[in-house]
């Protein structure tokens, strides 16, 4: 898991680390903890997904840019554009994949009922 950037988007989304976590149901000291072990129970990853807007999937792949330190920028909203632009190219291509899936799965049932 991308714990970094967890933190970055955070960061962006301007909630630090204890509004993240009062948002998601955890003790702030559970988040601190979980965070520096980069590891999380799913429900509350995906809780976390959700406050943030991106996929699940977001904090596991290699981000293709280098989106750069964030905080303390000076290009701060060229990293937050990228950074949101990313987030909504990779949850286009989750949604397409999904699609497709479920494409086939009809195609499947459909052809068994034939």
């Amino acid at each position: 898991m991308n714990i970094s950037k967890l933190k970055k988007l955070a960061t962006v989304k301007k909630l630090s680390i204890k509004e993240l976590s009062e948002k998601v149901g955890i003790s702030e000291t559970g988040m601190y903890k979980a965070l520096k072990k980069g590891d999380f129970k799913i429900s509350t990853l995906e809780k976390i997904s959700a406050i943030l807007d991106v996929p699940v999937g977001y904090f596991f792949e290699e981000s293709s840019k280098n989106t750069g330190d964030i905080i303390g920028s000076q290009n701060y909203n060229v990293n937050n554009i990228s950074i949101i632009l990313d987030s909504k190219q990779q949850e286009i291509e989750y949604l397409k994949r999904e699609l497709l899936l479920k494409d086939k799965i009809i195609q499947l049932l459909e052809n068994k009922s034939v």
